[in-house]
Order: C-alpha cells, then sequence, then structure tokens
C-alpha cells in the first residue's frame, strides 16, 4: 500500500496537539521534519521528494511557527512540479498527475502565501476530473467520484480563487 507522505501522521498530530493547547517540542519536532529536507529545497525520505512531504512539511512548520529559512529553494521547486497546461506532478521529474498531486501543489503554494502561475490552465484541470454526477475522481481516465477527491478539488478551486489571478 502506498502511502501519500511520511509526513501525514504527524502533521495530523501536530494540528491535534496545538488545537487542544497541549505541549509540544516544537523544536524537536521541526528538527525531524528539516531532517526530511532534500538539497532542491523539497522534502521526502531518501532523498526521495514529493508534493504532498513538502506540503505537509511546510505546514507543520507553519502550525510549529518554526521559519524554514529555505523557503525560497522551496518554492522554486514546487514551481518545478507545475505543468503549465495546468496542474502539478507529484516530483519535479514525474510525468504524469493525480488530483491528489494538484491539491497538495496549490495548497503548499498558498502557505507559502504564493499563487500558481498558471491558475486559468489549472482550474480548467480540475474540472476535468469532476465526474457526471458532480462528484470528482482521482485520476483523468477514470474512475468513481469519492469524496477525498471531491474535497481536493473544490479546495484547489477555492484557494485558487482566493489569490488575485492574473488573467
Amino acid at each position: 500500500m502506498e502511502i501519500v507522505s511520511e509526513l501525514e501522521s504527524l502533521h495530523l498530530a501536530v494540528d491535534l496537539v496545538y488545537a487542544h493547547n497541549f505541549p509540544v517540542n516544537a523544536e524537536k519536532v521541526a528538527k525531524r521534519v528539516l531532517s526530511l529536507r532534500n538539497g532542491d529545497g523539497s522534502f521526502g525520505c531518501r532523498r526521495h521528494s514529493r508534493i504532498a512531504s513538502t506540503y505537509y512539511a511546510l505546514e507543520i512548520l507553519k502550525v510549529l511557527n518554526q521559519n524554514n529559512k529555505t523557503q525560497e529553494e522551496t518554492l522554486r521547486w514546487i514551481w518545478r512540479c507545475e505543468v503549465p497546461s495546468g496542474g502539478f506532478v507529484s516530483s519535479s521529474n514525474a510525468l504524469t498527475s493525480y488530483l491528489e498531486d494538484t491539491y497538495f501543489g496549490v495548497k503548499a503554494l498558498e502557505v507559502l502565501d504564493e499563487s500558481p502561475r498558471y491558475p486559468k490552465e489549472t482550474l480548467k484541470y480540475v474540472a476535468k476530473f469532476q465526474n457526471p454526477n458532480g462528484g470528482f475522481r482521482r485520476s483523468l481516465f477514470l474512475g468513481i467520484s469519492d469524496f477525498e477527491s471531491t474535497y481536493q478539488a473544490l479546495s484547489c478551486i477555492k484557494t485558487i480563487l482566493s489569490f488575485p489571478i492574473r488573467w
């Protein structure tokens, strides 16, 4: 079974701990997250950069109020995952994309207070995942609508529209 990110559970735990004001050693958690940072600014285990891991790392560091001093490199890596015709891929050398890759790319940019370089194209790309029943699927090619994909699609749309768009 493939996991989306090795940081997903830590992200959920940090969110839960902070939501209930439990004490946490922010420096220790941030050190662990930063240990997964690769030389190109991305995050991922064993130098396997992934857009999902990069998003979760940025979100954890934000919640912990631990500034990532190398956000410029991370931003450049995220933009290398952005596809000019719309959407994002899972890593800068990937060829195919699923809806969650675009979700994590858009949300990672949001954490950095940046917007996609191709917002119109990305909105059109996300629309291609919609099924006739109104829900969204994970793959462009086939699939049933599911709650997670529908959430990710609508979240992408809302996030992109919250930025000033250069049409």
